[in-house]
């Protein structure tokens, strides 16, 4: 318990030291919406250009889509520890014009569930997600070279880490104590991977690290992933990448990715939350409409059937 104790501390810490002044470059914002809607604090980091960075906000809440220009400039970063500890937050979208994302910007968020990150973010600071407790989601883009130090550590309803191909960096403890997470697909893009990475949490029972149990990483034959798989004693399954039908990223398509997929459909359509990677969805969007359904499911087990019934012959 000391480690989160001490995460915590200096979270509150910072918090504290934060400048309650504003600048002469800082100013703040209202949004669109009448009083009393959201309010965004924001700093000009190029007046020529005419760009800008969230520094903290007011009034906001439930799901948030923050704004692409505030005051005549394009909002092109969020300022580290912006949204520091805002229990309000239950989603947020982050607009095409970001490219970086602060230390901290998140961290703290406890009710916040889903995150879904542009194409054009390329950067994030270390612990941006840090103790998000209720995060299930964050769709990260596929522009980002790394994920940082303590990114995810410690959002401990996670239930899946998708990590982009443009990924090279997979940075120490960056999602520790995501005991949800039961394994992870590591593309061949990443080269380093730091200590406690993925698949490791915190056991309150013996107060240190601990492998999660039936962790298993998929990755390529020979990659980092496999060695770091190794050094930790994790399962590996040879990665097979987009594989149409293949719901289960296993390599093959059978009768049980049908089955799968008939009822992450199923899960969807009562409003729940996926319990499907977005890779493994992606696999198992038989039609490629951009959504599950039960033909997909009848798709997949259709091609199962014409598949079994050659190799019989």
């Amino acid at each position: 318990m000391k480690r989160f104790v001490s995460i915590f501390t200096a979270l509150t810490t910072a918090a504290a030291v934060m400048p309650l002044t504003v600048s002469a470059e800082d100013s703040t914002a209202p949004s669109e919406t009448s009083p009393p809607g959201p309010i965004y604090h924001y700093e000009v980091t190029d007046s020529a250009a005419k760009t800008a960075r969230i520094t903290g906000s007011e009034n906001i809440s439930g799901n948030v889509t923050l704004p692409a220009e505030i005051a005549g400039c394009k909002v092109t970063a969020i300022a580290d520890r912006a949204f520091l500890g805002n229990c309000d937050i239950t989603t947020v979208t982050v607009p095409d014009t970001v490219e970086e994302i602060g230390s901290f910007a998140f961290s703290g968020c406890l009710n916040l569930t889903d995150v879904k990150l542009p194409a054009g973010v390329k950067k994030l600071g270390n612990s941006c997600f840090l103790s998000c407790t209720s995060l299930v989601e964050a769709d990260l883009g596929d522009s980002l070279t790394a994920i940082p130090e303590r990114c995810f550590y410690s959002c401990s309803s996670l239930l899946w880490a998708d990590i982009p191909e443009t990924v090279e960096l997979i940075g120490k403890e960056a999602y520790y104590s995501c005991p949800d997470v039961s394994g992870i697909r590591i593309p061949p893009s990443v080269k380093t991977i730091g200590a406690d990475a993925v698949g490791v949490h915190y056991d309150i029972k013996t107060s240190s690290a601990k492998n999660i149990s039936g962790f298993c990483i998929t990755g390529s034959a020979g990659s980092y992933a496999q060695l770091y798989s190794a050094d930790k004693g994790f399962s590996f399954r040879e990665d097979h990448g987009h594989m149409l039908g293949d719901a289960d990223l296993d390599g093959m398509v059978l009768a049980f990715d049908a089955s799968a997929t008939l009822r992450e459909y199923t899960i969807l359509s009562s409003g729940k939350r996926p319990t499907l990677s977005r890779l493994q969805r992606e696999n198992a969007d038989y039609d490629k409409d951009g959504r599950l359904s039960a033909f997909d499911a009848s798709s997949i087990l259709k091609a199962y059937t014409i598949a079994s019934s050659k190799v019989e012959h």
